[in-house]
């Protein structure tokens, strides 16, 4: 009771205390998860329209896309290595390709459209589809077209064939049948997008129905007629001769406005990029460098062993080549007619690839172009057997016996096959295939040779034929690249940062840069900037500050760009964009300049013009061009000898004049024209509605939709239809912030 009546004495006091608890706990939990959503949002690579991609699986998508490549690559012979800027296409291409989807998959949704399991195997049986076009060189017929049962075949087996090769240790047999595996989960995922587009497009395309007035104007509009044209061209109106103000860019602008419009904020930055060159000094060192190397060929030091430690841009090869093999290095190319046998070149250098060269001649040989040769493997258990093995051979087929059926009886294949210079030529070639090469152009047709590896195996081989025997270099160049020594790079390091210590605003940087040789440039970033990285890495952190760290007025740190840091880049901030770019911000104001001088010259034009009473009046202006041989129709936009411009309002007049009719002034693109029609030519095709009826509306659906593939089967678009969706759509791309 005494505690019952203690509440009541402080009813007020509890109360508060029990609603300050609450209070607590619900802002506790609220801050909570206003911490949990920026933590999401922090690992968002982007959003379209409401639906989002975390970073994790972007770069999961990006890695997908990346492996396929360079398996596509490795299949095909090529190295599959990729370069940044390969690896930042592939980037780009998956984040584009979200976008697209989402604008897809919303579209499709409500009209009610879905890919079934039953639409990808009746895909997958058929075995048309683009995304399906990647496997044909695994499950493909002898056609070249896709093959299910082949590939049904194929992940029946999988596991059991992998089983296997781990159980004999194959692990060249693993690594393919894991890339075939790979190859397939993506173009299956491809698959499923590609019927989803199609299906949608489909549906789309039954919406869009040509009329038989269309039908027949379009028909006719393949009809073409021979006009004489005469043409005042505006670039025959200097620039001094007209005059721009604000109000006719600002007009300029309002009537181009969709133009300027933004899918994302733009930074408008002007910057400094100190691009740090060797010096004199850095020269002179590096020709000192070069000539000791040379010293060392002239003293009959090994070129292989030389040419590795000069850290030469050009490997040595053993293996002599053809004097076109050197094209791709001029100067080396054109100094090899007049070096002798055993000399070397005197130190050069080269400023057009900025080297410091030399190069020895060892040697000058006659060998064949092309070689026709077949072989068999001899494989033991181990390297004598190998040779025991290799021997036998050689001397059953010099005894007699048939190349052929020895391969038959060690299970080889029995065909032969042509090497020639251009396949191995600017090639990197390791030891076994410049000996395999050197012998090969070493040995006679009709004889077979031997060439012994230091494993467990040999190769016989038998040449059968040769060809074109020409003159081949063997060449040991050494061409090493001038670079900036670590002093000059510290010193150009040191001297902006002087300069950016004295000139602290973007109005002091703009007075001073010239006197200190500065260059000021402009430029708008926004969130696809990023993409510049792959070519100027650490550019990344420069467009991270200006996107979303700089304040306008704001100068940066410098930035240390490049492979190898040559790029010294100094960003100030002045100006920010979202919806629109701004009429006045430089790149727009230079744009609309030339809109708008072009239009005043026009204006110009049509006064200097007059009103001609014919073709030969017209003719006889100064500075008129003429064309007397055009022959055009409204499906082809004009162009006129002497303006080179695509001119529509020139083909909409020509459609509509008649035989006799003398028409004009017509304000182009690029100038100012008359026309007298001389002949109409009607199409040679006889006009049948059905099929103008189905091309028209073919035409018009085009117009909206423009589909094409890649090699690897992924849908590339340029679709007006995805673009105007777009224009309604919020597109967030945070992927520079990764």
């Amino acid at each position: 009771m005494a505690a019952l009546q203690t509440i009541r004495n402080h009813g007020a006091l509890i109360v508060g205390a029990i609603g300050l608890g609450l209070f607590g706990f619900i802002a506790g939990d609220l801050f909570n998860a206003i911490e949990t959503t920026a933590a999401f949002n922090k690992q968002q690579a982007g959003e379209v329209d409401g639906t989002s991609i975390d970073i994790n699986e972007y770069n999961q998508l990006v890695e997908e896309r990346t492996q396929v490549r360079k398996i596509m690559l490795t299949l095909q012979g090529q190295p599959g290595n990729l370069t940044d800027a390969q690896v930042q296409q592939i980037r780009d291409e998956v984040w584009n390709e979200f976008v697209r989807l989402q604008i897809i998959e919303k579209q499709a949704e409500e009209a009610g459209i879905q890919v079934t399991t039953a639409d990808i195997q009746n895909a997958l049986v058929k075995g048309e589809s683009q995304s399906l076009q990647v496997l044909v060189p695994f499950f493909g017929t002898p056609e070249g077209k896709f093959d299910y049962t082949r590939l049904q075949e194929f992940l029946k087996t999988k596991d059991q064939t992998i089983a296997q090769a781990q159980q004999a240790n194959d692990d060249a047999m693993l690594e393919q049948i894991n890339s075939i595996y790979t190859i397939w989960k993506f173009s299956e995922k491809q698959l499923r997008q590609e019927l989803l587009q199609s299906k949608f497009y489909t549906l789309l395309s039954s919406t869009c129905v040509a009329s038989p007035l269309i039908a027949k104007l379009d028909s006719a509009d393949n009809n073409q007629k021979r006009v004489i044209v005469a043409a005042l061209p505006f670039n025959a109106i200097s620039d001094d001769e007209v005059s721009v103000t604000d109000a006719d860019l600002q007009a300029v602008y309002e009537a181009n406005k969709t133009s300027y419009k933004l899918n994302s904020p733009v930074s408008s930055v002007k910057y400094i990029d100190v691009e740090v060159r060797p010096d004199s000094a850095d020269l002179a060192n590096l020709t000192a460098e070069v000539e000791q190397i040379a010293e060392q060929l002239r003293a009959g030091n090994d070129p292989a062993a030389t040419v590795a430690a000069s850290n030469s841009l050009v490997a040595y090869s053993k293996v002599p080549l053809r004097k076109d093999a050197f094209k791709r290095m001029t100067d080396i190319y054109g100094r090899l007619d007049t070096a002798a046998v055993g000399s070397v070149c005197d130190v050069y250098f080269n400023p057009a690839d900025n080297t410091v060269n030399t190069f020895k001649l060892v040697s000058k040989v006659q060998a064949p172009d092309s070689v026709l040769f077949r072989r068999v493997f001899a494989v033991a258990a181990d390297i004598e057997a190998s040779k025991t093995l290799a021997d036998s051979i050689v001397t059953a087929v010099k005894g007699g016996a048939s190349f052929v059926e020895l391969a038959k009886k060690y299970e080889q294949p029995t065909d032969s096959m042509w090497i020639t210079s251009a396949q191995y030529e600017n090639s990197a070639l390791d030891a076994n295939t410049e000996s395999l090469i050197n012998l090969l152009n070493n040995t006679k047709k009709g004889e077979v040779a031997v060439l012994k590896f230091d494993n467990n195996y040999s190769m016989v081989l038998e040449v059968l034929d040769t060809k074109n025997v020409v003159e081949k270099y063997d060449v040991a160049v050494v061409k090493c690249l001038n670079e900036f020594s670590k002093e000059t790079y510290n010193a150009e390091l040191s001297k902006l940062n002087k300069f950016l210590a004295e000139n602290k605003t973007i109005e002091d940087i703009e007075k001073n840069a010239l006197t200190s040789s500065y260059m000021i440039r402009d430029i708008d970033l926004d969130a696809a900037s990023i993409s510049q990285d792959a070519y100027l890495p650490g550019l990344k952190d420069a467009i991270r500050w200006a996107l979303d760290e700089a304040e306008i007025g704001s100068v940066s740190r410098i930035y240390e760009c490049g492979t190898n840091k040559e790029h010294l880049i100094v960003m100030a901030l002045v100006g920010t964009h979202e919806g629109y770019l701004a009429w006045d911000n430089k790149s727009v104001k230079e744009g609309l300049e030339r809109l708008a001088k072009q239009n005043k010259k026009g204006e110009k034009a049509l006064e200097l013009v007059g009103a001609p009473k014919s073709i030969e009046e017209a003719a006889k202006i100064a500075n008129v061009v003429v064309d007397s041989a055009l022959t055009t129709s409204f499906a082809t936009n004009a162009r006129v000898a002497g303006v080179n411009l695509s001119e529509p309002a020139l083909s909409g007049v020509i459609a509509g004049a008649k035989v006799g009719d003398f028409v004009g002034p017509i304000k182009g693109a690029g100038a100012v024209y008359f026309v007298q029609v001389v002949e109409e030519v009607p199409s040679v095709v006889p006009y049948n509605e059905t099929n103008a009826l189905q091309t028209a509306t073919q035409k018009y659906m085009n117009n909206i939709i423009s589909m094409r593939y890649s090699m690897y089967g992924q849908p590339e678009t340029n679709e007006e239809l995805v673009n105007a969706l777009l224009q309604d759509v919020e597109v967030v791309d945070n992927r520079y912030k990764f």
